[in-house]
C-alpha cells in the first residue's frame, strides 16, 4: 500500500511538473491601431513531445460594465511542436476605445482544463489607425484639387496666348491711340520741302 501511494505522488509530481512546461505566453498589453484586428497568443511547450491543446479565450466583464468586444470564430485546438512556441491569432471586433480584459486558458485536446495556464491579456484600442486613415484620405482630396487647379490654369492660360496670337498677326503695331498711323503712311518730309521750292 505504501509503495503504491509513493508511485502514485511520483506520478502526481511527474504531471504537475509537465503542465508547468506548457503555458501561455502573455505580453499583458496588446495596442490595437482600430475597433477590429488580430490578438497574437502565443503559447510555449516546454516537452520533449509534441502536444495537442484547445485555447479557450472569453472578455472580462463586470456587472457594472459590459464590453462590447467580441471573439470572433478561429482554430482553437493547435498542435505544438516539442520544444516549441506556437502562436494563435484571435480576431477581435468592435473594440471600445480603451482597455479591455481578455482571460486565456488551455486545455487538453479532449477538454481537459490545464490549470496552470491560466492568465489574461489587455487589448488597447487607441482608435489611431481610423484617425491616420482620414488624415491620409484628406492629404489625397488636397492634391487632387490642387493638381485639378493648376491644369485649369495652364488650360486657360493657352487659351489666352492662342487669342492674342491671331489677333495680332506677327509684323503688325499695336499702339494706345486709335488715329496711329502705319509706319507705311508717314508723311514724306522731303516731298514737303520740293513743294516750298516750288511755290517760292
Amino acid at each position: 500500500m505504501a509503495q503504491g501511494a509513493a508511485l502514485a505522488d511520483h506520478l502526481s509530481e511527474y504531471i504537475r511538473n509537465a503542465e508547468n512546461k506548457v503555458k501561455i505566453i502573455s505580453s499583458g498589453q496588446v495596442p490595437m491601431g482600430g475597433a477590429s484586428g488580430l490578438v497574437p497568443v502565443s503559447i510555449q511547450n516546454g516537452l520533449h513531445q509534441a502536444i495537442r491543446v484547445r485555447v479557450v479565450a472569453t472578455v472580462a466583464t463586470s456587472p457594472l460594465r459590459t464590453s462590447q468586444l467580441t471573439i470572433g470564430h478561429f482554430q482553437d485546438t493547435v498542435t505544438i511542436p516539442a520544444n516549441a512556441p506556437g502562436t494563435v491569432r484571435l480576431p477581435v471586433n468592435s473594440a471600445p476605445q480603451g482597455s479591455t480584459q481578455i482571460k486565456l486558458s488551455l486545455t487538453s485536446a479532449d477538454g481537459t482544463p490545464l490549470p496552470f495556464t491560466k492568465t489574461s491579456i489587455t487589448v488597447l484600442s487607441t482608435r489611431y489607425g481610423r484617425a491616420i486613415l482620414f488624415l491620409i484620405g484628406a492629404a489625397i482630396g488636397v492634391l487632387v484639387l490642387t493638381s485639378l487647379y493648376r491644369a485649369v490654369r495652364r488650360w486657360l492660360h493657352g487659351d489666352t496666348r492662342l487669342v492674342s496670337e491671331e489677333a495680332d498677326p506677327p509684323g503688325s503695331v499695336v499702339t494706345g491711340t486709335s488715329d496711329a498711323r502705319h509706319p507705311t503712311e508717314a508723311p514724306d518730309d522731303l516731298a514737303d520741302a520740293r513743294r516750298w521750292v516750288d511755290d517760292a
